[in-house]
Parts: C-alpha cells; structure tokens; sequence
C-alpha cells in the first residue's frame, strides 16, 4: 500500500460524504468472496532479475497456490491499493493465476494518481502506467471492482493525504480474510508513519478502534465496542527488505525469504469443538496444508450455493424478485451490476437454507392447520419427504404402537377364525422386528445423514447470512456504506464467527454501490423490504402472514396434545378399572379387552408426546412472538419513513431498522442452535 508522500486534495469534486465506485459489469459465479488483502513497502527492489524479486515472487506465487486449493470453487479475490512496489507486484502475480483484483484508492482517483507519480521512493511514471492499467481494466476476470475512498476531515476541519492513507489501512485490516504483508518487520523505521504497513500490521492484531480515521470514517461503525470478540483473521508475512536500505551484497539466489505466520491458535476439550484462542506468531512459516477453521464453511456454502443453482437457475430469479423493485431499478444502470450480484448472493443463501430448510421440516405448509395436513406429511415421510422432524417426532407413536401391539394386542387374533387366527399369532413377531428396525433406521438416518451432513447447522447458519444479505442490499441502497459484518454476531467468535467472517466480502460490493448513490433508493427500500417484510411477518391487516401461521399451528398441536393426553387418561383408567374388578373376580379375564386398553392408552400417550414433541422443536410459539414484533416494527418504520424527508433521518431509521433485524435474527439462530435436534433413539427408545 502507499504510505506518501502526502498532499492536500486537488480534485474538483472532494466528495465530502463519499466517495466513488467505479462499477464494472461481471458475469461471474455467483459465490461468496474470500479476500487476501495486500500491504507492503514502496521502495522494495522491483528489478525482475534480482534474487530478492523472484524470491518473493515465489513465496506470493506459492501463497496463492495454497489458498485457491482451498477453495476449489473459486471466490478468492485480492484487495489493494495497487501502490508501487509491493502493491504492484502481488496485483501482477494474483493476475497470472488468475485471481480477480479489487482496487482501492485511498483518495479520489485523480488525487492518488498524483501521490504516486509524485513518488520519490520509486519510479513514479512506470509505477502510475501500472496502476491505470489495473485501474481502468475492463474485463472484469482481472479487475473486478474499483473504489475510490471518501475524503475525511480532522478534529481541525481540514483534510490529509496521511489520515487517506489511515483509512485504508484500516480498511485493508477490516475487510481482509487474509492479510498478505510483503514487510520488512521492522516496527520503529514506519511505526509512526499512520497509514503505513507497520501500522496496517498492528491494526490488524491489536484493533481499530484507537485509529483516528476510524471514527471520522463512514465506512466504520461509530459505536464498536472494545469488547468486540471478532476474530481479524491471520497474517502471511513474507519477509521483504526495502531496496533504499540495502547497503549490502543481494543474497545468494538459493536464499528464499522467510515466511512468519500470525494465526489463530485452537484448543480442544474433551466432547467439544475446536475452539479459538488466541493468535500468535507461527515458527513454522506456511504449510502446503495450511488451513483456517472458516475456510471450511465458507466452501461448504459456495458448493451448496453452485448446487442450487444447477438444480433451480429460475429459482434464483424468483428469489431476487423478492428483494428487486417492480420498476426494475430504472435509472440505476451505473450500479446495476453489482447490485445484481448482491441480490444474488442474498437470493442463492436463501436457497441454500430453503434446500436444507425442506430436509429438516419438509416441504409444504409449515402450519400443519388440518388432520389433511397431518396425513399429507404422513404420506411424504415414506420418501422421507416430510422432514427429519416429523420423522423422528413420529417414531414415537409408531414405536408405542409396535411395541404394545407385540404385548399386549395378541387377542385380537382371536378376532379371526382357524386357520387365520393361527396364522396371525405365528406372524406377531413382526410387530417386534418391526419396533426394532423403525427405532434402527430412525437412529442410523439421524446418525449418517442429519448429524454427519450438519443439516440443522447448515440450515440455521445460511438462512442466518440470507436474512444478514437482506439487510446489507437495503442499506447500500440507502446511500449507506455500513457493513452487515461491523454489526452482526460482534460477540461470537467461535462456532458463529465464520458467519460474520462470510459478510466481509459481500460489504466491498456493498460499499460499492452506497458511494455511487447520490440520495437513497426510498421507493425500492419502501416496496421490496419495509412493506415486503411488513406483510411477510403480519400481512397487510396486522393479523395474518407467518406470524398467524405460527398461531394456528401452535394452537393445532397444543389442542391434539391436550386431547391425545386425556384420552390416554382415560383409557387408562379404564384399563385400572377393569384390572381392579379382575382382581376381585368381579369380570372374567379377556385378553383382548385387555390389550385394546393397554394399546389405546398408550398410542394416546405416544401421540400426545409427538404433538408435544414437534411443537416444542418447531418454535412455534416463539416465532409467533418474534414475528408478530418484527412486523409491528416494520409498520413502525413504514410510518416514521413517511413522516420525514430529511435524508440524515431517514437513514437513521433505516440503520436502526437494520440493527433490529440483525439482532432478532442473531436471537432466533442462537435459540434454535440451544435446541439440536436429537437423536429419535434416546426419545423413541
């Protein structure tokens, strides 16, 4: 990155609020970016035939290699100010293998351009040729975004190239998956330089709260908390001296330069997870199998994602219908493309966790309002169709019934006459092969697929970064250039923190199109969140959408639960009665009378717990609650939004708004991952 020299800003428009993004069209994949973010000296030796160029020329070339291994499905990305020196030459290396660049200038175009031509620490003419040719790239499979930074006043009212520099610098640590430092590791030579890579190295292990530029900048939120557990993500330091400072011989050309590694460091208790730590420096340097916990996830999404788009590309259109305006964003050409690419990713999350959504609870009407309902579900389940909840909370009843039917309802082959009634009692054993092989696959289904394949998991974490990607395209539209990331599971950095760490990238492509617009988009805000979201939660009567839909399946299966349970009460005193007047050799014995009770009582008792059961793992009535609050809270905004026309206000309500969403959405995931499913045999058993 550039760290001078410095200069005051010289272009006709200063952008005092924001800055610009230059938007190029793209028809790539649909994925979630990773980011390797860039800083490193100007003044490092760019002689292609000296050894400590093609040394660290290596060490990028390999450093890439091992990253696009582990993300097979691509989405790696590199982010730089495409500076002179270290900057130029990862950007040219992430070219030849392929990985699409994401420029940033620290300032207005014409100002950077400037700075760097005025450059004493390198070639300024060659360096300002190369970074127009990455700057002004057309194909998009090479430079994929460009984003010129917002100019900052200090606590004096006036601007700086220095505190430009400190922005970035903190952007660069904010936004990176992993930071790549071509550095010398000596702290005291540009310690105090803001904005330089010695910094960009501290912001990144010790936080960016205390950067002054980091609360001027609107890029940043302004109430970050210094408890914020978020994990910044490691450091590959490839150990790179400054050409100016090399008074002695260039090293033999068998020399590789050292690689230090900053990574998180994990420990394991006994039946839990990995969990992180610390970071700390690594002796090791970079290993061919080097791997960071989230990388895992965050593929795991991408090829859930490509799957849903092979099995339904007229879904994903369906789905960005939702989020996309009737009118079809007319006059916002300029940023059509990668607002696209938003309301893409948040549409293919949202697949993704409906794909995972139907294997959990299968597929029509959540509500399950009517015995027809019940049966239709009943139906599905033989293909497994009906939902890993329904099966195992069904295994109860049907277990119940096997099981007493094999003790207790022999006398109903007394029912039949000879030689049926022989037949009958030689095949009564069935019923208890029966119970056994229902209770076996119930428990090998839940063991080799629902909790091998991390189906709940999955689920409840995609449709968490749906409802996030929601909120980031509507805040984007609102001229805002907040990131989802910067307010979303801040105090969560173990199991959750690859969520927030999946948001990253997607905010660059959001803060892309905030710079661009001039006045927020409140039509499209209005029509495709505030009242789309208002009548999903309540409809447009305040009375119906999910949340009467959660109402009524509540009130349908606590009323059969209830039923189920006194008629199981009945039944079994009946059963006490008779066994008393048996006893008192007021009645004759009979077999069957006997097992009828014993058979009615029992699958009463087993469906009243499957009622029970279903209910308490669906959250009906919690999610009754929540959505009947978020849907006021929308009417709320629906109405705030129509009283103001003060632009300021109007994006407070919207952020607030965001804020709220985001949390009641971070509730729902914390509550439902408190509740796994479990394994039908511990139940059923």
């Amino acid at each position: 990155m550039l760290d001078g020299p410095m200069i005051e800003p010289t272009s006709a428009d200063p952008f005092s609020r924001s800055g610009r993004a230059t938007l190029c069209a793209s028809d790539r994949a649909i994925r979630f970016p990773v980011i390797v973010g860039v800083t490193g000296h100007r003044d490092i030796d760019m002689n292609p035939q000296s050894t400590v160029f093609q040394g660290v020329q290596a060490k990028v070339r390999e450093t890439f290699a091992i990253l696009k291994n582990r993300f097979p499905t691509g989405g790696l990305y590199l982010l730089s100010g495409a500076a002179a020196g270290a900057d130029q030459l990862v950007a040219a290396v992430a070219a030849e293998v392929q990985i699409p660049l994401i420029i940033v200038a620290p300032m207005p175009v014409a100002d950077y351009e400037e700075a760097i031509l005025k450059d004493t620490a390198s070639n300024g003419e060659n360096a300002l040729k190369t970074f127009k040719r990455f700057w002004n790239e057309t194909d998009t499979d090479k430079t994929a975004l460009t984003l010129e930074l917002p100019w900052l006043n200090d606590a004096t009212g006036k601007r700086s190239s220095e505190l430009q520099y400190e922005q970035f610098a903190v952007f660069l640590s904010r936004y990176s998956h992993v930071l790549l430092a071509l550095w010398d590791g000596e702290e005291r030579r540009d310690g105090s330089k803001r904005g330089g890579t010695a910094q960009v190295i501290q912001l990144r292990q010790m936080g960016e709260s205390d950067a002054e530029a980091f609360a001027l900048s609107p890029l940043f939120p302004r109430d970050t908390s210094r408890l914020d557990l978020t994990l910044s993500g490691p450091i590959v330091h490839i150990v790179t001296p400054r050409g100016t400072a090399r008074a002695e011989p260039p090293p033999p050309s068998s020399a590789a330069p050292e690689v230090r590694l900053w990574e998180e460091k994990h420990t394991r208790l006994k039946g839990e997870a990995e969990k992180v730590v610390a970071y700390a420096w690594s002796p090791d340097g970079l290993a061919a199998d080097w791997e960071i916990p989230f990388w895992r996830r965050i593929e795991e999404l991408n090829k859930s994602i490509a799957k849903a788009i092979r099995q339904n590309a007229a879904g994903v259109e369906k789905h960005v219908g939702y989020i996309r305006p009737a009118k079809n964003d007319v006059g916002l050409e300029n940023i059509a493309p990668h607002l696209a690419y938003l309301r893409r990713l948040q549409a293919t999350a949202d697949m993704a966790a409906q794909g995972m959504q139907q294997k959990l609870m299968g597929e029509g009407d959540l509500a399950m309002r009517s015995y027809a309902g019940f049966l239709a579900r009943l139906k599905l389940m033989f293909w497994l169709r009906g939902g890993a909840h329904f099966f195992f909370a069904i295994t109860i009843p049907g277990s119940v019934f096997l099981l007493g039917a094999f003790a207790h309802g022999k006398g109903f082959c007394d029912l039949w006459t000879p030689p049926w009634s022989l037949r009958c009692r030689d095949a009564w054993p069935f019923l208890a092969i029966g119970y056994a092989v229902l209770i076996g696959w119930a428990g090998l289904y839940y063991t080799c697929k629902v909790k091998k394949e991390h189906w709940q998991e999955k689920f409840l974490d995609y449709r968490a970064i749906a409802e996030a990607m929601r909120v980031q395209v509507f805040w984007c539209l609102a001229a805002m250039p907040s990131a989802v990331s910067d307010h979303y599971l801040r105090k969560h950095f173990d199991e959750l923190g690859w969520i927030q760490q999946a948001l990253r990238g997607p905010a660059l492509w959001a803060a892309a199109v905030a710079l661009k617009l001039e006045t927020p988009q409140r039509d499209n805000i209005r029509e495709c969140w505030l009242e789309n979201q208002h009548n999903w939660f309540v409809g447009a009567d305040d009375k119906s959408g999910k949340y009467l839909l959660n109402e009524q399946a509540l009130k349908f299966h606590a009323t059969n639960a209830h039923r189920f349970f006194w008629v199981g009460v009945f039944f079994a005193t009946c059963l006490a009665a008779y066994a008393v007047a048996e006893a008192r050799h007021s009645v004759a014995p009979r077999e069957l009378l006997e097992g009828v009770l014993i058979l009615v009582s029992t699958l009463s008792f087993g469906m009243a717990g499957f009622h029970g059961l279903y209910m308490e793992k669906m959250s009906y009535e919690a999610h009754a609650h929540a959505y009947l609050r978020m849907g006021r809270l929308f009417g709320k905004a629906l109405a705030e939004e129509d009283k103001t026309n003060d632009v300021d206000k109007y994006r407070e309500i919207i952020l607030e708004l965001g804020r709220e969403a985001l949390a009641e959405n971070a509730d729902w995931l914390i509550d439902h991952r408190g509740r796994p499913i479990s394994n039908p045999q511990n139940v059923a058993g």
